[in-house]
């Protein structure tokens, strides 16, 4: 059994206070006991999970505690909206299964006070105290489901290959419902369709 301690680790630039690992090996498997990772005196991450040496494989397990959005910010540079700001928490639970080349996985996350501002010549602000996301995703693409707010739901599919289009929809009132289209490829277009209301 091993417990590890990384003290300061840096990920592109972005510095966390100690990473700790309790972990057991096993013949063929490593068994996660425990991780967590902390910035300044905040638990950010608490996870557990087991890899197999021999397939590759892993199973992960992990919950995010008030997670700040500013550090997520960090990993979304090449997002097609162009973030110029993103504030608030984020929190939830993670859970991956399989290979680097053919995995699966689920997430459900709550935000809280959650604000952004795009980069674009007719930049979008918002603003809301909370939101619900349900993710499902594996290594072709991401699908999304949830809420922002109490006024906004939406439903996305997400594809990392650049050549296959995704869509974004969102039901922003009772009236019609409104798609953004072709995420992946760099140019967004827009869609509105009415809804037919039952007589």
């Amino acid at each position: 059994e091993m417990c590890m301690s990384l003290l300061q680790p840096t990920y592109q630039k972005l510095h966390f206070k100690e990473l700790a690992i309790n972990a057991r090996w096993l013949k063929n498997q490593v068994l996660i006991k425990r991780a967590r990772l902390w910035k300044s005196r905040r638990l950010l991450l608490d996870g557990e999970g087991q890899f197999n040496i021999q397939s590759q494989s892993l199973q992960l397990q992990a919950e995010l505690l008030n997670f700040p959005l500013q550090l997520v910010h960090l990993f979304t540079s090449k997002s097609p909206f162009e973030l110029k700001t993103l504030f608030g928490t984020v929190g939830g639970k993670i859970l991956i299964e399989g290979t680097r080349k053919k995995f699966d996985g689920h997430a459900d996350f709550t935000l809280q006070n959650m604000s952004f501002k795009t980069r674009v010549d007719n930049p979008l602000t918002l603003q809301m105290r909370t939101a619900q996301l349900d993710l499902t995703f594996n290594q072709q693409a991401a699908t999304a489901k949830g809420h922002l707010g109490k006024q906004i739901w939406f439903d996305a599919y997400i594809p990392f290959n650049s050549k296959e289009k995704g869509f974004l929809g969102a039901d922003l009132n009772q009236l019609a419902v409104h798609y953004l289209h072709g995420l992946s490829q760099g140019q967004v277009g827009y869609q509105r369709e009415e809804k037919k209301l039952l007589a």
